[in-house]
């Protein structure tokens, strides 16, 4: 597992912001983002299970297309049913 970096971890995230970085994110289930989130650009509508920075794991359901304010370190690739509510 690799470890990311927050380089604002005290700082509050309005929104809307100004974005001044954008990077391609690949999902993997354990591997954090070498710099965590601000917000995530979602491409496709669906499903979105993270790790948030904080350490929860939530999953979103029926995610529209846009941009998303979320502060995460993970982005999973899989869909994680308990952290969406479902008995495993």
């Amino acid at each position: 597992m690799t470890t990311g970096v927050d380089p604002t971890p005290s700082r509050a995230h309005p929104f809307p912001a100004v974005y001044t970085r954008a990077v391609v994110v690949t999902p993997h289930d354990t591997n954090e983002l070498a710099t965590y989130s601000s917000a995530l650009y979602i491409g496709t509508a669906g499903t979105l299970t993270v790790v948030t920075t904080s350490g929860d794991t939530v999953a979103f359901g029926n995610v529209a297309v846009g941009v998303l304010p979320l502060r995460v370190k993970i982005v999973k690739s899989t869909f994680d049913r308990l952290a969406f509510g479902f008995p495993g």
